[in-house]
């Protein structure tokens, strides 16, 4: 039971760690985001999903407000090109 615990509070500190590290990215002039790779059944890489944007990334990238941007993928940004790109 006591590593339960240990490990209950750790996920805790550690969500609340990645809390504060998105707050000060928020307040960066220059774009921060973070990317989930989506993959095929064979595990080629088919397209990225954004999970976290500041708001210098979206209005580097043209979109009023950051939160439009989470779990949107590139193919949704910039339309399906034959994901050469990945």
């Amino acid at each position: 039971m006591e590593k339960k615990l240990l490990l209950e509070q750790f996920n805790k500190d550690f969500a609340a760690m990645q809390r504060g590290m998105m707050m000060q990215f928020d307040k960066l002039p220059l774009p921060v985001y973070v990317l989930r790779t989506e993959a095929d059944a064979s595990g080629l890489p088919q397209d990225f999903i954004f999970v976290y944007a500041n708001s210098a990334c979206a209005s580097f990238l043209g979109i009023d407000g950051k939160n439009y941007l989470l779990g949107m993928s590139f193919s949704d940004i910039w339309g399906d090109n034959g994901a050469k790109w990945l």
